[in-house]
């Protein structure tokens, strides 16, 4: 594998080197880093690595990874929440959606999920038996609700809902339980901004109780 070092600004490449991770080092660091983070070891990660390094009249100079600090990859990600809150902040975008009327009983939803979602089967169960025998019309559009591709495609589905806008009284992103590193998708700057700039209300429902993330502080409810 690559070792990179990107500026945190620009993402220009600073520093690269080659690595290595033998098989039975692999089959230690690689369960020890998922268990303790919740996420799979991929590109683009943030990692704390011990080496030792290598030189090979063949092969050249390279770093032998033998392991890993999970606890740094999470705070990372910690401090990266922490500067996509303070540039919404900034951006004057926490309280944009939150301004929009919502109808008394929105009757109308579109429903941005994944449809074999444990999440989205609640959610309708608990609406087509409400104790006050209301009706809804629900419509899902659907969406990659945990990883690096989620995101995009849930600002693809946004996309999709505010081309018929006016076919709903609001927009509904459920997902449900799950690892804490499964969810932090909905920390994305890109999809909080398309979140709070959509048009409509956006009412989000993400994990467990004790589940808050960025697009729920930008969401209108």
């Amino acid at each position: 594998l690559t070792l990179v070092e990107k500026d945190p600004r620009s993402n220009a490449l600073l520093a690269k080197a080659s690595a290595i991770v033998w098989a039975s080092t692999w089959r230690m660091v690689r369960p020890y880093f998922e268990t303790q983070t919740g996420r799979r070891l991929e590109p683009g990660l943030s990692v704390l690595v011990r080496v030792q390094v290598s030189y090979s009249a063949v092969y050249g100079l390279s770093l032998v990874i033998y392991d890993i600090d999970p606890s740094f990859t999470v705070g990372e990600l910690e401090l990266a929440r922490r500067r996509t809150i303070a540039r919404l902040e900034a951006e004057g975008m926490f309280n944009m959606n939150a301004q929009l009327p919502l109808a008394p009983l929105p009757r109308r939803l579109a429903v941005i999920s994944s449809a074999t979602a444990a999440g989205y089967r609640d959610f309708r169960r608990h609406l087509d038996g409400n104790e006050f025998g209301f009706r809804f019309r629900t419509q899902l559009f659907q969406a990659v609700m945990q990883g690096k591709e989620a995101p995009a495609s849930i600002i693809a589905a946004l996309d999709a809902v505010a081309a018929r806008a006016g076919e709903f009284d609001a927009v509904l992103i459920l997902r449900g339980g799950g690892g804490a590193m499964d969810l932090v998708c909905f920390d994305d700057y890109e999809l909080a901004v398309n979140v709070a700039q959509f048009p409509l209300p956006v009412l989000t429902a993400i994990g467990h109780d004790h589940d808050y993330h960025i697009i729920d502080q930008v969401a209108h409810t």
